[in-house]
């Protein structure tokens, strides 16, 4: 996952779960605030819970690539749609889009 969402979860409040993993920000980690807590796949889409509303994965006609696109609804709030080449970081933006503070 990108280090720069991590961080993001990490300022909005996503709780750690069993997953003990961290992505630190380089090799030799002499602070522990440059490290930051990766959930896996199964939290995210649990914490997103029903308002996940459709994730599917298209591939790019020019370089045959996969892309990620990940839709959510939540009742009284527009939810932009999400576009990216990683599934985990996709849903964590997910996330971060249901979880902002107004």
């Amino acid at each position: 996952m990108n280090y720069k969402i991590l961080k993001q979860l990490k300022e909005a409040g996503f709780p750690k779960g069993e997953n003990q993993t961290y992505v630190c920000k380089y090799n030799n980690i002499t602070r522990e605030e440059d490290c930051y807590y990766m959930p896996s796949l199964k939290q995210l889409i649990k914490s997103c819970g029903e308002d996940i509303k459709k994730i599917r994965q298209v591939r790019d006609s020019r370089d045959g690539s996969n892309k990620w696109y990940i839709t959510g609804r939540q009742k009284g709030k527009s939810i932009p749609r999400i576009e990216n080449w990683d599934l985990s970081d996709g849903v964590a933006l997910l996330w971060l889009e249901l979880n902002k503070k107004p």
